[in-house]
């Protein structure tokens, strides 16, 4: 099995696959990139996107949604679709260690000093209402000063001018913690922002991970090889060597900058916040750049954070429960919710045994943005919002009508996401809601056979296209 290790190896093998749309018409990185990306998914198609010219940018492509679609996912990561969560679960618990290389196509191209100018990029202006032109997909690869391990992180950063950039640097972060470490001492902090990397590399640098914990060898897990890296040119931080650009800057000591309005994950727009200076000492690249965005607000942002999301859910789930048998976080719902799947077993006396409540406790601790989680029987397609929905509407009463026991819980004062406007962007208290809607377990059998699903009565399979019409000579394709 051969998983790609760069950008352009993934769009590849998604082009074989069928799961790739390419754009040659020129577009303008202002607004309509994005403006086509939003177009192609209200028309439902949730390929990824490859625009082959850009105005003003020649020799540049940009492309997003690689993560928009759950099988692209997949077959990025050489991956079973049906089980990718434990499969990935299972990767990240055998970390690969990097390889040195000399061998750089991201340094194809150098430009440094004045020649290493952000405006020869075509960042692109995400939102209307937007600051500016943003990096949303700003893979930030740093060395603790201190430790001297590696750590890569996904954060955004505006534009400035040709030459500075303004970060959005959550404050529960492991380089928010680095870098105020350095502040402190009154140095700047080296980076390198990596706008276009492999699939592998971009979702481990999604996990949140320990600190201490170098993302690079996750990505080496994922991708079933090492991740190759080659040194900065101008600050001390190793880098992918097959990216498509690399961005070596410092994180200034001092000053903070306003930075956003930004559409955020939540799909609305972020408050003005303020950020240290980013300052460019140079920009490396291949001589045919890939530029990739991360669409925050649609399924592109939000399945690439809900999948490492799944992941870490469903590790700490399996501690509380082995019967849970799948972990969903929907696009729908922004990174907010969460759906588990269970099979449930009664007590020695027939009763409930409350495991599913354990196993959405287990949840909420595991990832602080989940403010809903819903319990389902095992039976319970969760990753099909109209079977979960149907199962909401018919296996759910928030007051058991035959106890009068609660089945839904509400807790307060929880960490939660700064980027969910309905917590007016804090931290804390947010507030969390786990619904239980799951069958109890101690019905007699007659009653338990109300909730079964009604099918029909046909005893054979059905082959659709022999009754409309299409033989094996008169199929699509």
């Amino acid at each position: 099995m051969t998983i790609p290790t760069s950008l352009r190896a993934g769009i590849d093998l998604l082009d074989r696959k069928g799961g790739l749309v390419r754009i040659r018409r020129p577009v303008d990185p202002v607004g309509e990139v994005t403006a086509v990306m939003t177009a192609l998914e209200e028309r439902g198609d949730w390929s990824a996107v490859v625009f082959e010219s850009v105005k003003g940018y020649d020799g540049w492509r940009i492309a997003g949604s690689l993560f928009s679609d759950r099988s692209n996912v997949a077959a990025l990561l050489g991956a079973d679709l049906e089980r990718l969560v434990p499969e990935l679960s299972e990767r990240f618990g055998h970390p690969v260690p990097t390889r040195k290389t000399r061998s750089a196509p991201s340094q194809d191209v150098v430009h440094t000093g004045d020649e290493a100018s952000l405006d020869n990029i075509p960042l692109v202006w995400h939102h209307e209402r937007d600051a500016g032109r943003y990096i949303s997909m700003g893979l930030t690869f740093v060395k603790d000063p201190d430790t001297g391990t590696s750590n890569v992180g996904i954060y955004r950063y505006m534009q400035r001018d040709d030459r500075t950039l303004v970060p959005s640097l959550t404050s529960i972060s492991n380089i928010a913690d680095i870098f105020r470490r350095q502040e402190a001492r009154g140095r700047p902090l080296d980076i390198a922002i990596v706008p276009s990397a492999s699939a592998a590399m971009t979702l481990a640098a999604s996990y949140r991970a320990a600190l201490g914990t170098d993302e690079c060898t996750l990505a080496g897990a994922l991708q079933l090889a090492p991740v190759e890296l080659v040194p900065a040119r101008t600050v001390e931080v190793d880098v992918p060597a097959d990216a498509e650009l690399v961005i070596e800057a410092r994180i200034q000591p001092g000053e903070r900058y306003p930075e956003a309005p930004f559409a955020d994950m939540s799909g609305s727009y972020s408050r003005v916040k303020h950020g240290p200076l980013v300052s460019v000492s140079a920009i490396t690249r291949r001589r045919d750049p890939i530029l990739q965005l991360a669409f925050s607000g649609h399924a592109d942002a939000t399945n690439m954070a809900a999948i490492c999301h799944e992941v870490a859910i469903w590790r700490a789930v399996q501690a509380s429960s082995s019967n849970v048998v799948a972990v969903h976080v929907p696009a729908s719902g922004y990174g907010f919710h969460c759906y588990l799947a269970i099979r449930k077993e009664p007590t020695v006396e027939g009763g409930e045994r409350g495991e599913q409540r354990n196993a959405m406790l287990a949840a909420l601790g595991a990832v602080p943005q989940i403010k809903l989680i819903i319990a389902f029987d095992h039976d319970v397609d969760i990753f099909n919002e109209h079977r979960v929905l149907g199962a909401l509407a018919k296996r759910f009463q928030a007051i058991d009508p035959r106890t009068g026991r609660t089945r839904l819980t509400t807790i307060g004062d929880m960490k939660g996401a700064t980027y969910d406007p309905s917590s007016f962007h804090r931290e804390y208290p947010n507030s969390k809601l786990m619904i239980d809607a799951t069958i109890p377990t101690d019905l007699d059998p007659s009653v338990r056979a109300a909730f079964d699903e009604a099918k029909p009565g046909w005893p054979q399979a059905i082959d659709l296209d022999a009754y409309l019409g299409l033989g094996e000579g008169n199929r699509p394709g």
